[in-house]
């Protein structure tokens, strides 16, 4: 009997060790509730962190979007408004001055020495010059500036406004005289004819390996040394 008692007092202290506890102490649950506390707040704050990332990624994304939108609209005003002109003829939709003058880089040479903005190329009987200045009676006032400056040397000025080309031949002091555009396209290469019709442009021929000397790039000592090299007009 006494056997048997001293063995269930044996088996309660080890059902005991082996029972899971039911209650804490109040420092132990401090504790505990602290850490429970501070974990969270690291993960809120990480959570809050992120979010800002998130949020200014999205406005960097957006002000990006939205510069390039408006560059875009700028650009599209820009172009909307330049054919518009072209169509209604304020603005030459492309203008060149054609010279019985070789190599380009001397017609080149001329233009800038004439104060004339143009990218010049080689043509098969002499060079073009592709002016950049088409507004109004831009292209007419070059032309004018050029025959002056060179006085004797005559050329041709194709232009093509409002989808009317148009050829003339300019001499200093006399006036202009007309030629049926058709005839005096047929007498170039069909490169300058591409460009009187806007199937090309300078930008294009160049691209195309055709070799532009942009009178803008010269100093005047440059076009005047260029003006040395290949001589004095006759």
């Amino acid at each position: 009997m006494s056997n048997n008692g001293d063995e269930r007092k044996n088996d309660d202290e080890c059902n005991n060790d082996d029972s899971v506890r039911a209650s804490f102490t109040d420092a132990e649950l401090d504790n505990a509730l602290a850490g429970f506390e501070k974990e969270f707040q690291e993960n809120e704050n990480q959570s809050n962190s992120n979010t800002e990332d998130l949020l200014d990624d999205s406005n960097r994304n957006n002000q990006e979007n939205n510069s390039i939108e408006e560059a875009m609209r700028g650009i599209e005003e820009a172009n909307f408004e330049e054919d518009l002109q072209g169509l209604l003829g304020n603005k030459a939709k492309v203008a060149m001055i054609i010279a019985y003058v070789e190599p380009a880089k001397l017609l080149a040479a001329f233009c800038k020495m004439a104060n004339i903005s143009a990218r010049c190329f080689s043509e098969e009987q002499g060079s073009v010059a592709v002016l950049k200045n088409l507004e109004g009676n831009g292209p007419e006032d070059d032309v004018k500036k050029f025959v002056e400056f060179f006085f004797g040397m005559d050329v041709m000025l194709i232009t093509n406004r409002a989808d009317k080309i148009t050829a003339k031949i300019y001499q200093a002091a006399k006036d202009p005289q007309e030629i049926v555009a058709p005839m005096a396209l047929a007498v170039w290469s069909r490169d300058v004819e591409d460009l009187a019709i806007c199937m090309e442009n300078a930008d294009s021929l160049e691209k195309r390996g055709l070799e532009m000397f942009n009178s803008d790039d010269l100093s005047d000592l440059e076009a005047y040394k260029i003006f040395q090299k290949y001589g004095k007009i006759n």
